[in-house]
């Protein structure tokens, strides 16, 4: 027994002389400074604000490696429990659904582009009540998240269905970028057989100095729709004599089984769309920025018709 002990306390006394040893040596060498290094990395809405709701987000990185943004609400396209419907490129009647409500719903639900509401407060419709997705530049996103709700007072009374936050990227240094996208449809259905182009152009410049940043953007779309509803008639079992013969309606069925004739198309749409936007933003401290930002979106949309009906004399009636 004795002899462990002195084993022991030889080991323990060997290694109380190592130490004082290898600190000498440390404080012998000459002070070395260590390079900064700065970590960066973009919070999401419900992170920043610590909001208590279940969020999902995308960052432009994401977007560019997977999503074809066309239009501002296409980033939307693969995020849980949503769904923008979209019924061709440049369509501005997009209102946005969740899981508690749908397309017909829309006031239910609110959409932000950098703090700024973009989305209809009353108007449950599709169409004047739908959110001015075309606001928002698709070049300018930095990341989009979406809130489901209900939550907290940070948000109205609609936030019920979801709160969409669109936050647009300001430059680090100078940037200047161009994009040139095409898109072609083939539609063939009842008498209406057609090439539906759309092609959209698109600029952005921005720089940085010192706390001051701006960013300016330009976007320009060209599209034509399928068609987006057609003219029917029910057709009765006994075929009046009376008014114009005509031929080249389409005998089918409506969603209730009855026998219909479809007579044509509707909503033949040719939309032409400019987006100029300018945003100038002054880091007042790390923790306060003030910004300025100004849109102008024009939409010139017109919309026809296409008779598949024809007189004896072959002309469209």
């Amino acid at each position: 027994m004795s002899g462990t002990i002195v084993r022991a306390g030889a080991i323990m006394a060997g290694t109380l002389a190592l130490v004082p040893h290898a600190i000498s040596r440390v404080a012998a060498q000459p002070a070395t400074e260590t390079e900064q290094v700065i970590v960066t990395g973009a919070r999401s809405v419900a992170e920043q604000y610590q909001l208590p709701t279940t969020t999902e987000g995308v960052t432009i990185e994401q977007l560019r490696d997977s999503v074809n943004v066309v239009n501002t609400e296409d980033a939307l396209k693969y995020l849980p429990s949503v769904l923008v419907r979209k019924r061709h490129i440049g369509d501005t009647q997009s209102p946005m659904s969740t899981r508690t409500s749908g397309v017909g719903a829309s006031a239910r639900s609110l959409i932000y582009a950098d703090g700024a509401l973009i989305s209809a407060l009353i108007g449950n419709n599709n169409t004047f009540a739908s959110p001015r997705w075309g606001t928002v530049a698709p070049d300018t996103i930095e990341r989009i998240d979406i809130l489901y709700g209900p939550f907290a007072a940070q948000y109205a009374g609609n936030s019920i269905g979801a709160v969409v936050e669109i936050t647009t990227r300001m430059p680090e240094a100078f940037v200047a970028t161009a994009h040139a996208r095409v898109g072609w449809q083939e539609f063939d259905q009842y008498g209406t057989d057609a090439s539906y182009p759309a092609y959209e152009l698109s600029a952005l410049m921005g720089d940085r100095a010192g706390r001051f940043a701006w960013r300016a953007s330009l976007n320009h779309l060209y599209s034509r729709s399928q068609p987006l509803a057609y003219a029917t008639a029910i057709r009765p079992n006994t075929p009046s004599t009376a008014g114009l013969p005509v031929t080249g309606a389409f005998d089918d069925f409506n969603r209730t089984a009855q026998p219909i004739a479809v007579l044509g198309a509707g909503g033949l749409e040719r939309q032409i769309q400019d987006n100029v936007s300018f945003k100038g933003t002054y880091d007042i401290s790390p923790a306060v920025q003030a910004f300025y930002s100004i849109n102008l979106f024009h939409n010139d949309d017109r919309a026809n018709v296409e008779t598949y009906l024809r007189d004896g004399a072959g002309t469209p009636v």
